[in-house]
Order: C-alpha cells, then sequence, then structure tokens
C-alpha cells in the first residue's frame, strides 16, 4: 500500500511540554487546549521550513477563510483534528509518495531509464559528483549508504522542490529561485500563563482567503487538479528555455511546485534502518532518478517570500545574504517603502488586516488572549546559497510593528526613523572599518600621513563589520520598542541615544582589533590617529549623526572655509 502525506503520521511535532511525537497533518490542532504543538522536529531546520510551507498549502487548498471575520474565528476556536481530517480526505488522492500511479512532487514519467544516484543528493548542503570527484566536498560530510524512511524522504524532496538552487544545465531552480527567503507572520496567544506561538497559528496566519485561492474542482479526476499538483500529469518541460507562467497553473501552485523531474526509488527495508532515525517501517529509499529540464517557472509571485524591484528584471525574489540577517535588512522584509524599491510578502499585508480584526475581538477566553499583537514577530527563513553551494542557513525572528489605530501618520513617521537608525549604524560600519584598515594595515605615503594599501581586499573585516550589527540589535530594538507612542522622535532623544550606543560599540570593537592595548609594541601614532579618526565620525557634525538627522543645522555666521589643499582621496579610510 502507498505511503500517503494526508493519512500516514510522518510529521515529527514537539508539544508545549516537550513531548514529540509523529502525528498525520490532520493532527495539527490535536490536545489544543491542554497540550498543544509548537513546532514541527524533523532533524534539519531546511526540512521544517519547507514542510512548515506545504502544510499552509493544505489548509489554502482544502479550508481557506472565505475573510477575515472567519479567519480570525479559527484562530480564536482551532477546528478539530475531525474537522481537518475530512477536509484534507479530500486531496489525499494527489498525495501517494510510491506506488503505482502518479506520485507527489515527483515527475509524472517513471524515468526508468535513467541511471540512479544515492539518495543523500537530495539534500541541498550534499556535495555534487563534481566535487566528489575533485575532492572538494571539504565542509558537508559525504553520507555514504544512506537510506532514508518515507516520512525523511517526504521532508527531503519537498524541501528540494521548495527551495531548489541551480543544478547545472536544465535543473531548474525553485518558483523563487536558488534559496529563496520566506517571510511568516508569528502570532503569539496566551496558553496559561507565557505567550506562545503554536504550530497551528504560525500555519494559519499565512492561509490566504478564498478569493485568491479560486474555485476548485469538485472531483479527483477533473483535469484541473494538474495545474494545482503538477505531478498528476506529464511535467511541462523546458527544453529551449520554454517557461511555465502564472496562466500556465493554479495560485495553488505556489505550494506544490515540481521544477525538478525526480522519481523516488522504493526498496524492501529488509532490516535496515533510517539515517536520520525516521519511523521504521517495511520500505526504505536510498537512490532516485532524475532527468533535467523541469519546469522553468517566471512570473510567479509567492504569498510568502519578499520581492525587490529590479530595473531589467522587474520583480526578484529577496534571499539571506552572507553573514546571516542583520537589521539593515528587516524593513526591506517586512516594510514596504514609501518608493516602491520592495515589496513584502503578501502574507505580511494580510497579517496587516487580520492584526487589526485580532485588536477588535473580545470574545477570546482568558487564557487565549491575543496579548499585545502589534508588536508581533516575523520568522525569516531560506537558505544563503552562493549558485549551487549552502554557505548556511537563516533563521532569525525579527519584529513586526503595525499602525495603532487612529494614527494615519503613524507608519510613515515610524519607518522613518527606523531607517535613519539603520542609515546611522551603516555610517558607523562604514567608519570602523575605514579606521581599522589604517589601523592594522597602512602604510605612510610621501607626506608622512597614512592610506589604505591597494592590496588590502575591499572587504577585509567584515566579520569586525558583522559583529557591530549583531551587538547594536538589542539596542535597535528597544529603540523600535519606544516608537510605539512617538514614532517621529521629534526630542531626537532616541536617536541621540542610539549614537552613543554606535560610538561605544564601534570603539571597543576597533580596540579588539587594533590592539589598543598593546600600543608598545605596535606602531602606536598610526593606531591612535586611526583611533581619533574613528571618534570623529560620531561628532556633531559628522556622518553618522548627519545619517541619524540628529546633526545641528549650520551656524550662518560660521565663514566658510578657504579652499585650502584638497585631502587626497585615496588617503580616507575607505570601505
Amino acid at each position: 500500500m502507498s505511503f500517503n502525506l494526508i493519512r500516514d503520521p510522518w510529521l515529527p511535532v514537539r508539544r508545549l511540554s516537550g513531548g514529540r511525537e509523529w502525528i498525520v497533518p490532520a493532527e495539527l490542532t490535536s490536545r489544543f487546549v491542554d497540550d498543544p504543538i509548537v513546532a514541527l522536529d524533523f532533524p534539519r531546520p531546511d526540512w521544517n521550513a519547507a514542510v512548515l510551507e506545504l502544510l499552509i498549502g493544505f489548509m489554502a487548498t482544502v479550508m481557506p477563510p472565505e475573510d477575515t471575520s472567519s479567519w480570525a474565528e479559527h484562530w480564536a476556536t482551532p477546528p478539530s483534528p475531525d474537522i481537518v481530517r475530512e477536509k484534507l480526505g479530500s486531496i489525499a488522492f494527489a498525495f501517494n509518495l510510491d506506488g503505482d500511479g502518479p506520485r507527489c512532487f515527483q515527475d509524472f514519467d517513471p524515468l526508468a531509464d535513467l541511471a540512479p544516484k544515492p539518495i543523500a543528493a537530495l539534500l541541498i548542503d550534499s556535495p555534487g559528483q563534481n566535487a566528489e570527484d575533485k575532492n572538494t566536498d571539504l565542509f558537508v560530510k559525504r553520507a555514504g549508504d544512506t537510506a532514508m524512511s518515507p516520512a525523511i524522504v517526504a521532508a527531503a524532496l519537498v524541501t528540494l522542490q521548495t527551495f531548489a538552487p541551480a543544478g547545472g544545465q536544465g535543473n531548474r531552480t525553485s518558483m523563487r529561485g536558488g534559496g529563496p527567503l520566506t517571510t511568516l507572520p508569528l502570532p503569539r496567544r496566551k496558553v496559561g500563563a507565557a505567550p506562545v506561538t503554536t504550530l497551528w497559528d504560525l500555519v494559519w496566519a499565512s492561509v490566504p482567503v478564498q478569493s485568491w485561492v479560486g474555485d476548485l474542482p469538485d472531483e479527483p479526476d477533473d483535469e484541473a487538479w494538474f495545474r494545482i499538483f503538477p505531478w498528476l500529469a506529464a511535467s511541462r518541460t523546458s527544453e529551449k528555455d520554454r517557461a511555465t507562467l502564472p496562466e500556465h497553473g493554479h495560485p495553488l501552485q505556489h505550494f506544490f511546485a515540481t521544477p525538478r523531474r525526480i522519481r523516488l526509488d522504493a526498496t524492501a527495508a529488509a532490516g535496515g534502518t533510517c539515517s536520520f532515525e525516521g519511523p521504521s517501517g517495511e520500505t526504505l529509499f536510498r537512490t532516485f532518478r532524475q532527468k533535467n529540464f523541469g519546469v522553468k517557472y517566471e512570473g510567479w509571485l509567492h504569498p510568502l517570500t519578499p520581492y525587490r524591484h529590479d530595473r531589467t528584471s522587474g520583480l526578484l525574489a529577496f534571499h539571506p545574504q552572507p553573514g546571516g540577517d542583520t537589521y539593515r535588512d528587516w524593513i526591506a522584509w517586512v516594510e514596504n517603502p514609501r518608493e516602491k524599491t520592495t515589496q513584502r510578502a503578501a502574507c505580511l499585508e494580510m497579517w496587516s488586516v487580520r492584526l487589526d480584526r485580532l485588536r477588535r475581538m473580545n470574545e477570546f477566553v482568558p487564557e487565549f488572549q491575543a496579548g499585545e499583537p502589534w508588536q508581533s514577530g516575523v520568522l525569516a527563513l531560506g537558505f544563503d546559497m552562493d549558485s549551487m553551494k549552502a554557505r548556511g542557513w537563516l533563521d532569525a525572528r525579527v519584529p513586526f510593528f503595525d499602525p495603532p489605530p487612529d494614527r494615519p501618520k503613524w507608519s510613515d513617521e515610524f519607518r522613518t526613523t527606523a531607517e535613519r537608525l539603520v542609515a546611522g549604524t551603516e555610517e558607523a560600519a562604514k567608519a570602523l572599518r575605514g579606521s581599522t584598515k589604517v589601523a592594522v594595515a597602512g602604510v605612510r605615503d610621501r607626506d608622512g600621513r597614512y592610506r589604505i594599501p591597494e592590496t588590502l581586499p575591499r572587504d577585509a573585516f567584515a566579520e569586525l563589520i558583522d559583529e557591530l550589527w549583531r551587538e547594536t540589535e538589542p539596542a535597535f530594538r528597544q529603540s523600535l520598542a519606544k516608537l510605539r507612542d512617538t514614532p517621529a522622535d521629534e526630542t531626537k532623544a532616541l536617536r541621540e541615544a542610539f549614537l552613543k550606543v554606535l560610538r561605544k560599540t564601534a570603539l571597543s570593537l576597533f580596540d579588539q582589533a587594533a590592539g589598543t592595548d598593546t600600543l608598545a609594541d605596535r606602531d602606536a601614532r598610526r593606531i591612535v590617529e586611526s583611533r581619533s579618526n574613528l571618534q570623529l565620525a560620531f561628532a556633531p557634525r559628522a556622518a553618522v549623526s548627519r545619517a541619524l538627522d540628529i546633526a545641528p543645522a549650520p551656524d550662518p555666521s560660521e565663514k566658510p572655509k578657504g579652499k585650502g589643499r584638497k585631502t587626497k582621496t585615496k588617503d580616507s579610510p575607505d570601505v
């Protein structure tokens, strides 16, 4: 009998009490009052993220809310497992993982004539064949004779199709490109005394409304299902660079995209065990087959991903960048700027409306009050990819601030102040990097002044700059929280306090990098001058103060400086 992602228990979950178990999707709301499920618990974070998106797709397909009010009703009182089971039963026909007939997230063609690949190659961070041949897979262990249980291979397959990176000629990336960024509302409710985010909350917060989903077919054999679940029909392949546009599918295909042509090979377990400690059974998967030129998605705007506007390419999905996340990125991810250079995820647009509805709901029983929903969070997830190579995984909780009621100017004022705080940190980072370069590696020119050698890489001391962002993040979060009542920061007190934090942190990091405590053993003059220049960057009318918009206005009685001798730009600390 086929393993089915609707009927079989394949989801490892963790409950509020700490208990762990394997469930079917319909049990998402089980024991919700006394011990709710708070997280998926696969052994890899990318599997948890991809399967979370799949659960959102399940709910969007079988029970999308008609409007905000009906959404809020299910948030306050989640549907019982029996109700969810009945709803999900209508699409169980499309989610067989093995056996005869169509297989979920796999190619309609059995691909029987292709050579098998080790099942570990499904992992996005697994070394490619070229890396193994050249022995360059230094940071990723070779999996050897890997075996996966049905539950584990399902998670790996869904993850690859959801986040597929570049993979050589004709191996298509995901609908959003390789390693896209996902941003999800992170709501809270009170369970007992503490605010928590249940797995149901995380899923239901991002489920789109019925008007976005549109009409669905009534019968399993209706050809309209092919537009939602592409594996039910022959793949719309991309030879000669043929693209698959939104008009070639249904909006729900955002959650069920299959850019890679893959068929899993099921074998008898014969006493073998899953390499990832998945539940034992009669079947294991050790190999799969893959063919290139799968679906090439173009023009789709995924509801869980923010986008940026590119002059030549239009809207492009955001992707995590090297060094992990910093608050420099948050505004682009969760806010829509006035200039419309970026576009936050559609689920966050919906969340703003839903938060307003939660504020006005008074019918919550006390133990499930929404708390202070305006300062809810956003969960940011995704791979930091360098073409086909996974450099890291982003898993961040960032704040989401929504306008209080009856404050029409609040959003613009809040965004402006937040942007100034970020701009101030960027200027502090430039000054810190430039001064540190001179202090550590500066050489004297003919005038006896220090300059940065041309041989020093422009990205030198990148770790130092990352540390500046990390160490000032708590102060940034605290500053945002204080903007609730005074988003414009008219007195500049908040920005002036942040300037002091930036100055103190930058000087401390400089001292560590330049070794100011060992001046006797180093070029003391070079270090002292560099530190003095760094201090000047935080002066009342200098770059950081100007970026924070707290620099005093020019004194009209002050005479303009003479031309004098121009400072050589190559001697100025660069970044």
